[in-house]
């Protein structure tokens, strides 16, 4: 059963038709500089391991003190993830980058989250070690480096986190549309089970997919599952994974949900080109539904859950002859396998960043608040897309 068979009404754009394509393509065959240089990168990562976040009622390992870290919060592991991270990014943007962090070219932005805080830390250890006048300490081999957020429930680019009726009603529509309700027909026995010996009340997408989380966190600590989970874990990661779907699932999901982070990210790449700063990286410190939603809205997500401290590098390359900017877009996903080259349905791997403007243009709201609070009737061009 494919996830995403949406319906194509007349009149849709042919634009919004190609964004809408699940299609990931790799290229390994390309290789750094076949774009030309990296002028301005965008870093885009979810936090490194943590401690589970939700915890169902006889769950025998819910008590804080087997948590030491604390619940929701970056394990050692998930600080050691970052910080190689931060080297593996340091030694491929060396070129671009100045030995001493620079405020004037480096933007770091957090979800206001401990673990996405602390990750961005880690990370930046890695990538910016004290050298020369910034070396305040003998015996410290780290540098204090601004990390900026904005409370979640203010926060309407990257937590998203902000309040938009349009979008909670638009996602209600889709939880209740026919290829939602047959996969919950599909998986029935699974929600039967989970909701019978876990006692959940609401057992939908989202609670099966934090249960998987916490199960798949609790094992890799040498934890003991219970039989019923082990034996329904690979169809508890179908229904977790859909979850990641259904968040960005119609393009008005898409405009509202990753709208302005997009905006962001494009923005960013047209003022390096005007010059009109000295910036050259842009980092986020985010979530794996953040990467999620970023990429399916692009048309590149492969439906896999983004793994912890994975990483998208939107890149602004320039060639040196024609002086022509354009887009590449990696996922790095694992320390050990290279980072994969994504092609954005329309384009080509290096887009030239005109035609990347054109592509993601449909998803930028022209005025997020408007479309937040319209009525359907009144937001009847954004409904072009529903579920079969």
């Amino acid at each position: 059963m494919t996830f995403l068979k949406d319906k194509v009404k007349a009149k849709l754009n042919m634009i919004i038709l190609v964004l809408l394509g699940l299609v990931v393509s790799y290229h390994s065959a390309y290789s750094l500089n076949d774009a030309g240089s990296v002028i301005f990168v965008n870093l885009i990562w979810r936090h490194g391991d943590r401690t589970p976040v939700f915890f169902y009622d006889s769950d025998p390992y819910k008590n804080e003190e087997n948590w030491p870290e604390g619940i929701g919060e970056l394990t050692n592991e998930g600080k050691r993830q970052h910080y190689e991270l931060g080297k593996w990014l340091r030694q491929r943007y060396d070129s671009l980058l100045t030995e001493e962090f620079s405020v004037d070219r480096v933007y770091v932005q957090s979800t206001d989250v401990d673990r996405t805080i602390m990750s961005a830390q880690a990370n930046l250890a890695g990538m910016f070690p004290p050298k020369g006048r910034q070396v305040w300490s003998n015996r410290l081999a780290w540098q204090p480096i601004p990390v900026h957020t904005t409370p979640e429930h203010m926060d309407k680019v990257l937590a998203a986190k902000y309040p938009c009726p349009a979008y909670t009603k638009e996602f209600e529509r889709v939880l209740n549309s026919g290829d939602a309700l047959r996969f919950k027909a599909q998986y029935k026995d699974v929600i039967d089970a989970v909701r019978e010996n876990t006692g959940g009340k609401n057992v939908d997408f989202h609670y099966i997919h934090d249960l998987w989380n916490t199960f798949t966190i609790e094992r890799s600590r040498g934890y003991t599952i219970p039989k019923w989970a082990e034996d329904l874990m690979p169809r508890l990661h179908e229904v977790a994974k859909y979850r990641y779907l259904t968040e960005t699932w119609t393009i008005k999901l898409k405009r509202l949900k990753s709208g302005l982070l997009t905006k962001d990210m494009l923005e960013n790449m047209k003022n390096r080109t005007e010059a009109t700063n000295e910036r050259v990286v842009r980092i986020y410190s985010a979530h794996d539904i953040t990467l999620a939603a970023l990429l399916n809205s692009w048309g590149v997500y492969d439906g896999q859950i983004p793994p912890t401290a994975s990483c998208v590098m939107v890149e602004l390359r320039q060639d040196k002859q024609t002086r022509q900017h354009y887009v590449m877009i990696w996922y790095r996903t694992s320390s050990t396998d290279e980072p994969r080259l994504l092609t954005l349905p329309g384009c080509t791997p290096s887009c030239p960043l005109d035609t990347f403007a054109a592509l993601v243009q449909p998803l930028i709201p022209d005025d997020w608040d408007r479309e937040c609070n319209e009525s359907d009737s009144q937001q009847s061009d954004l409904k072009n897309i529903e579920s079969l």
